[in-house]
Parts: C-alpha cells; structure tokens; sequence
C-alpha cells in the first residue's frame, strides 16, 4: 500500500511541474530613460521615474549637469526639471537631488497627464527659481500633447496625480517660489515640505500647490532666511499644519498672504505650532478670499510657545514675552588663553536665548619660571615658564653658556700697566701656576739668589785657584 501512495505521489508531482512549466510569465515593464525636450525655445528635462542628480556642469558653464545611473545630461540655466513623465499615466516614484547647478524650475511629479505615487526632492545647494513638490498640469502651451490646452476641471480629478510629495529644502537659493503640491489645476493629495537651511529670502513659501488641490499638507520650518510663508494660495486644501522652530521668516499667514489679490485659496483647516525662530509679522491670513477671523474659530488653532515676533496682528492673542528685566547670562563657552570665550542671555520666563556676550581670551600669565638645565661652558641651559591661566601652556627660554676664566700668560708690568696690576690684584681668583720669569713679586728673591751664588763663586774660586 505504502509504495503505491509513493508512486501516485511521485506521478502527481510529475504532473505539476510539467503543467507549472506552461503557465504564463510576466515580464517587468522596459524601463524609460530619463530624456531631454525642447519645447519652444525652453528645455524640459524629464526623469521619468529614474532618480537623478543635479550638479554643477564639469565644463564651467552657466546650468546644470544631470546624472542617473547610466547616462548624464547637460542643460541650460532655463532648463524645467521634472522627476516624472510627460502625457504618460505610467504609475512612477520620482527621485530628485540638488546639489549644485543652476536650473529654473524642479518639479517633483510630471507634466500634464502624469502619476507618481511619491515624489521625493532634495536640495543641498545649487539655484533655481521655484520647487514644486508635487506635478505640473499646465506650465506650458508648446508641447503638443494632448493636454497642452490646460485641463481646467475638478482638481481632483486633474490628470496631473501625485498621492505623496515630500520636499527637503538643506540648502541652495530658491529665489521665487516653494510649494509643497503641485502647479496649475494638478492633484496632491498629501505634501510635507520641510525646511532645514537655505537662502529664501525673496521666496514665498506654501504648504500646499500654487493651484489646484492639496488634501493634507505638513510644513516644517527649522532654519534658513524665508520671505513670505503662507498655508494656501490658491485653489483649496483640506487642511495645513505649519511647525516653526527654528529660522527667519519676514512675514507668516495662517492662511493666505492678505495683500495679495491673487490669493484666492481656500482652507478648511490650520494648525500652527510656533516654538522658535525670529517672525517679523504674524497674521491670520485669509482663506476663500476672506480674512480668517480667530475669535472662536475651531478650524484655526494657533499654539505659541516660544520665539522672538515683532509684529502681532490685533486679530491674534498671544503673549510674546518682552523678555524685559528678565535675561539671565551664562557661559556657554569660556575663554582660553587664545580663544574668546561666549556668554548668552536666556529669558528666565519663556527660556528663548535673547542675546549673547563675547568674553575676551584670557591671554598668557607666565610664572616666574624654572630652571630645568643648568648653562655649562658647552651648552646652554633652559628655563621652563608655566601659563598660571593654563599648566598646559608652556615656553622655554635659554641660559647663556658660561665663559671661562681668562687662561692666558701674564705680561711683565711696566708703568702703563701698573695700575691694571693693582686693581687685578683685588680679584678672588687664586693663582695656583709657578712663577713666570716676570712675575714682580719673586724679583727679589731671584736676585738675592744670584748675589749669592756669585759670592759663591768668588770664594771657591779664590780657594783653590
């Protein structure tokens, strides 16, 4: 029985793999090329879903160079860089990098009919004048598509779709405009926009598209130098949150910027969260073309915590601390002997830092030094100094080498030099050689000495001669 059940087994094994073997295969869609277009005169750059890298052109020229794995491509300081696909509804995830070059426009999603699931830009330098998270529905008349007319619809069902736009602003110039949707009557249904550095100071900044819809939108400002930042421009968003902690903002509208006729948007929702960074004005904005009123309003929450405002609208209750009386100073760096060192003012109240206070280096304080080598007659001696600011700080001066005592063989005086004999004769050296032929003091003796070997002399001569 056993060996039967292993024979059916082993046959019905047979069967799957050979009717396995004809099942149908799927095969990956080719992957498109990112690709270069000219539409009139102005160069559009699409990615096509490959994720690119924008640089500095190698060959010194005004634009950018554009590299993927695979290929690269230089264009012009007008080129429009897109990271998805031009009137293709090919479902793509873009992947844009800044870091150098000069371009006008990066646009995360497609031009006209396009779909991204995600777009993803990031920009640590470089100049261009606007960034767009999200697709461009219109930007261009010259192209020849069929959507070159400019869809004018319900924006939501804009041809132009990205489900999430995500835009990371590290550094580099943006010298006009910053979106975390889309342009023209294109469709993002979330953005989140974070800002971290970058010179932004002519920009205006919003959390949403330039047009169109925009469902939920997340802006995060930690640094940089920004214009005007604003929830909605125009078209309608279901809802913003704006976080600030950190940079400097000219001018921040819960809503829409107010002066601006051509801000028409409309919102549902804000919520707003200031908890650093420097504001010169802050305003409810408005919203359906109508300034936001706060009193009682629900759909307009604003929590401040901290950061130095100038300028608060009538319309909005905050207590911006005046720090005032209440500034308290500690050393956050101290000075060295070759460094200043830093103090900053805290505010005792809302603990924002208001001021700061250089402490000037304390320079080099020597002790009286240290003799760690005595001078010979061959070799210098040292002194070791010690800073008393710093023992880690020392310096080395040299002692000069002894000079020995003059050795050298002494002259008969005469009567120019009797009075050098004299004085010398006060020196403590002690004179320990033999006398010398002139040696004054044994004059003397040396001629006692030869009187009497003379008279010596006479006597044996007179005895026995």
């Amino acid at each position: 029985m056993k060996k039967t059940l292993g024979k059916i087994s082993g046959i019905a094994m047979i069967c799957i793999m050979i009717l396995t073997s004809f099942a149908p295969v799927s095969f990956a869609a080719d992957k498109v090329e990112p690709e270069l277009k000219t539409f009139g005169g102005t160069e559009y750059f699409f990615a096509n879903g490959v994720a690119i890298t924008i640089e500095a052109r190698e060959d010194g020229s005004e634009g950018a160079l554009i590299k993927w794995d695979g290929g690269e491509q230089n264009v012009g300081k007008n080129a429009n860089v897109l990271g998805g696909m031009h009137d293709d509804a090919t479902s793509v995830s873009t992947s844009i990098t800044m870091n150098g070059g000069t371009v006008r426009n990066v646009i995360g999603g497609g031009l006209h009919k396009s779909n991204c699931s995600s777009t993803n830009i990031v920009i640590n330098g470089g100049n261009m004048v606007a960034v767009q998270g999200g697709g461009a529905s219109s930007l261009t008349k010259d192209c020849g598509c069929s959507n070159s007319s400019w869809y004018n619809g319900n924006a939501k069902d804009s041809p132009c779709q990205v489900e999430n736009a995500n835009v990371t602003i590290n550094g580099g110039s943006v010298s006009s405009l910053v979106f975390g949707g889309g342009e023209g009557i294109s469709c993002t249904k979330n953005s989140s926009l974070t800002i971290n550095d970058g010179s932004l100071g002519s920009a205006w900044v919003t959390a949403g598209g330039s047009n169109g819809y925009t469902g939920s939108a997340k802006l995060s400002i930690k640094g940089g130098d920004l214009n005007v930042v604003q929830s909605v421009n125009r078209g309608s968003m279901d809802s913003a949150e704006i976080e600030v902690t950190g940079g400097t903002i000219k001018d921040l509208y819960l809503g829409g910027e107010t002066g601006d006729s051509n801000v028409t948007g409309s919102i549902s929702n804000i919520k707003t969260t200031i908890d650093g960074g420097k504001i010169g004005t802050l305003s409810p904005g408005k919203s359906n073309n109508t300034e936001i009123v706060m009193t009682n309003n629900e759909n307009v929450n604003l929590d401040f915590k901290q950061g130095e405002i100038t300028n608060v609208d009538e319309n909005i209750k905050v207590d911006v601390c005046t720090h005032e009386g209440n500034i308290e100073f500690k050393v956050e760096k101290a000075a060295t002997c070759t460094e200043d060192g830093l103090k900053v003012g805290i505010c005792k109240i809302c603990g924002e830092r208001v001021t700061e206070k250089v402490i000037p280096k304390l320079g080099h304080k020597w002790n009286k030094g240290e003799v760690i080598k005595e001078a010979t007659y061959t070799e210098k001696g040292e002194i070791k100094y010690t800073c008393l600011n710093d023992p880690t700080h020392t310096k080395i001066e040299y002692i000069p080498m002894l000079v020995k005592p003059d050795d050298k063989p002494a002259v008969a005086p005469d009567k120019n030099t009797e009075n050098d004999n004299k004085n010398s004769a006060t020196d403590n050296t002690k004179v320990t050689s033999n006398p010398k032929t002139g040696d004054s003091g044994m004059l003397p003796y040396i001629l006692i000495s030869l009187v009497s070997l003379g008279g010596f002399g006479f006597v044996l001569k007179k005895k026995f001669i």
